[in-house]
C-alpha cells in the first residue's frame, strides 16, 4: 500500500504578462488611470497656494500692508478665506467632473461620493 501523490506550485508570471492580463481588463485600467492622475492633480493645486507666500516674501506686499495700519491677524485669515474659496471651487468642480462622467460607476456607489468628499476636504485643511 503505497501511494503516490504530486503536487504543482506553477511559477508566477512575469511583469509583462501582468501588465497584459491587467490591460484586457478595462475597470483595471481605469482604476489605474484615477490612481495615477488624481494624486498628482491634487498635489499641483495643493501646492498652488505656495506661490501667494513666496510672491508675497519677495515683494514684501505684507510689509507695505502693515505699514499702513493693517492688522497682521486681518491680513491672514483674510488670506487663509481666499485660499479655502478658490480650494472650494477647485474642488466642487473636480468632483462634478468626476462624478459626472463616471461611466463605471466607480464614484457613485458604496459611499463614494461621501468619501471623495471626505478625501478632497481633508486634503484642503491639512494638505499643506
Amino acid at each position: 500500500k503505497h501511494k503516490i501523490s504530486f503536487t504543482s506550485h506553477p511559477l508566477p508570471n512575469d511583469k509583462t504578462d501582468q501588465f497584459e492580463a491587467a490591460a484586457q481588463m478595462e475597470g483595471t485600467m481605469l482604476t489605474f488611470a484615477y490612481g495615477t492622475t488624481w494624486p498628482i492633480g491634487l498635489s499641483i493645486l495643493v501646492s498652488s497656494f505656495l506661490i501667494f507666500p513666496l510672491n508675497e516674501r519677495t515683494t514684501n506686499a505684507k510689509q507695505v500692508q502693515m505699514m499702513t495700519g493693517l492688522n497682521p491677524v486681518l491680513f491672514w485669515i483674510s488670506n487663509l478665506l481666499w485660499d479655502n474659496l478658490l480650494y472650494m471651487i477647485s474642488s466642487l468642480s473636480m468632483m462634478a467632473l468626476v462624478i459626472g462622467l463616471d461611466e463605471s460607476d466607480i464614484f457613485s456607489t458604496y459611499g463614494g461620493p461621501g468619501a471623495f468628499t471626505l478625501i478632497l476636504l481633508f486634503l484642503g485643511w491639512f494638505g499643506d
